[in-house]
C-alpha cells in the first residue's frame, strides 16, 4: 500500500482541472477548492500504515507476517464480505459518507468489470485483461473512478434527439473502438488516476472497456 504522500505526488501528473468560478487550476493538491478532498484520500492510504486502524482496514497477519488491505481483497466467503464491509463502513463514517468513493471503491470498480466480463463469456483475452488490471489496482492501490458514460446536460437538450448521444463510434480498428463525444463524470475524477466508462446498461454490440486514463483514449481488450 502506497503512502499519502505518495498518492499526492502521482497527482503531478499533467492533469488540467477547472473550478468554477476560478479557470484552470495548476495543482489540485494546493488549490482552495480541492486540497481538503486530496488530503481526506492520502489520509485513507496513511490509515493503513496508523496502528490504530490497522485492525479495522488490514487483514490478520499470514504466516509471514504481512496484511493485505481489506478494501483490496476479493471475498471468498461470507466472514471476508463481513470484514471488506466493516472496512468501508469505518473508513466512509469519518466523512459523514462525503467521501464514500474511496481507492478501495475502485477495487470494486475493477472487480466488476471482471465479473462482468466472465459472465458474457466474452474472449479468454478480455477475461484475462480485466483480471490483470483487477490485481494491478489491488497490488498498487491505484484510484480507479468511473462515469456511466451518459451525455452532457448540453447534449441532453440538444433540439435533435440523434445529437444527444454522448459518445458515436468513428471507426472499429484491431486495436479497439475510436470514439468520438464528450461524457460527464461522476464521482471523484479529478483526484482518481484512471476511469471506467460503463453503461447503465448491457450492449451485446460493443466490446467490453477496460478502465483506462481520462487523459488518453480507451483501449480495446481484445
Amino acid at each position: 500500500m502506497r503512502t499519502g504522500a505518495e498518492y499526492q505526488d502521482a497527482l503531478h501528473d499533467g492533469r488540467r482541472v477547472w473550478v468554477l468560478g476560478d479557470g484552470l487550476i495548476d495543482d489540485v493538491t494546493v488549490h482552495p477548492a480541492t486540497r481538503a478532498v486530496v488530503d481526506e484520500y492520502a489520509a485513507w492510504y496513511d490509515r493503513h500504515l496508523d496502528p490504530a486502524w490497522q485492525d479495522v482496514v488490514l487483514t490478520p497477519p499470514d504466516a509471514n507476517g504481512d496484511r493485505a488491505p481489506w478494501g483490496y481483497i476479493v471475498p471468498r466467503n461470507a466472514a471476508d464480505l463481513s470484514r471488506v464491509g466493516r472496512s468501508f463502513s469505518k473508513t466512509t463514517f469519518l466523512s459523514a459518507g462525503n467521501l464514500t468513493h474511496t481507492p478501495a471503491y475502485g477495487q470494486l470498480i475493477a472487480l466488476g468489470v471482471l465479473c462482468a466480463a466472465q459472465e458474457a463469456a466474452v474472449s479468454p483475452k478480455q477475461i484475462r485483461d480485466a483480471a490483470a488490471y483487477r490485481e494491478l489496482i489491488a497490488a498498487t492501490g491505484r484510484f480507479l473512478t468511473f462515469s456511466a458514460g451518459a451525455a452532457t446536460i448540453g447534449h441532453r437538450m440538444r433540439e435533435n434527439p440523434g445529437e444527444r448521444a454522448a459518445l458515436k463510434v468513428v471507426r472499429e480498428t484491431d486495436a479497439g473502438l475510436v470514439l468520438s463525444g464528450k461524457i460527464g463524470m461522476h464521482t471523484s475524477p479529478a483526484y482518481a488516476e484512471d476511469v471506467y466508462v460503463g453503461a447503465f446498461r448491457v450492449s451485446t454490440s460493443t466490446d467490453i472497456v477496460p478502465p483506462s486514463s481520462c487523459r488518453s483514449p480507451p483501449r480495446g481488450l481484445r
